[in-house]
């Protein structure tokens, strides 16, 4: 078993409909389970908006401009269900930064 944090950014929990500034989650994974393991489980606790707002189950991939940042590095989008997780991981669901 692998024990993770994950913090969904305040945007986004308020798009999913809650009142709080920011999401945060202490979650237990099989060993060998993905960053897309963990969307799961997300979309299974805060039900089918965090698929509508968040993460698009049948092509694998966040929403519009999101990123994930895992042990601070930026994971590429399509390459979510690649990652592995590990124990005590910090994983930020987020929007994109940008600019100069």
């Amino acid at each position: 078993m692998v024990e993770i944090s994950v913090k969904v950014h305040y945007v986004l929990a308020q798009l999913m409909g809650m009142e709080a500034n920011h999401v945060v989650r202490e979650l237990s994974f099989s060993d060998g389970a993905t960053v897309c393991d963990l969307m799961d489980a997300l979309a299974e606790e805060f039900g089918e908006r965090f698929y509508e707002v968040v993460f698009d189950p049948e092509e694998k991939q966040l929403i519009g401009n999101l990123s994930v940042i895992m042990r601070n590095t930026v994971c590429y989008p399509n390459r979510l269900c690649e990652k592995v997780l590990q124990q005590d991981d910090k994983i930020v669901i987020g929007p994109t930064y940008t600019g100069g």
